[in-house]
């Protein structure tokens, strides 16, 4: 692919309308999780997250493979959900329980979906604005960022719920 010549402000643009596309994925990936069939609700949070990473691919004129990305947010989401997420698989599942279940699960699950599409954009853009591509992305390197910056989202999540101010990102 042939790349234009860069400008000394092509880094900050890039990184703002990442910032954008990252945003814009949060609140599909948010309202995916509202989605009231256990199962397809993430199922349409995976997929908000693929579509994303594509874009930020497009953005940073990398190649996208597909099925490179759905291993790597498998393997990300995988990381997180034992520890901090685990609320999430259960959002997901306690709608199987009709009525009270499905509206449990719907106060869960947007959180948890917004939050680690958040972190999954964050992870991917950083991993592209320092020249890497979905050949060179390193799973267990980027792990423990994916947590961190889980938490952050998460943090900002119950900060706006609760009416406090969210520390910055």
């Amino acid at each position: 692919m042939a790349k234009a010549v860069t400008t000394p402000d092509e880094p900050a643009m890039l990184h703002d309308v990442a910032r954008q596309i990252i945003n814009r994925h949060t609140v599909y990936g948010a309202a995916s999780g509202l989605l009231p069939l256990p199962g397809l609700d993430v199922a349409a949070i995976v997929g908000t997250q693929i579509k994303m990473i594509a874009e930020l691919a497009q953005l940073y004129d990398k190649p996208f493979a597909e099925h490179a990305v759905k291993g790597y947010v498998a393997a990300l989401l995988g990381g997180v959900l034992p520890v901090s997420g685990f609320t999430g698989a259960l959002g997901s599942a306690v709608k199987a329980v009709p009525g009270i279940g499905t509206l449990l699960g719907m106060f869960v699950m947007p959180g948890v979906a917004g939050a680690s599409t958040w972190a999954v954009g964050k992870i991917f853009a950083a991993h592209f604005e320092t020249g890497g591509d979905l050949a060179d992305f390193n799973v267990d390197a980027a792990r423990e960022r994916f947590r961190q910056e889980f938490a952050r989202a998460r943090n900002r999540v119950k900060a706006a719920v609760g009416g406090a101010k969210p520390a910055e990102a």
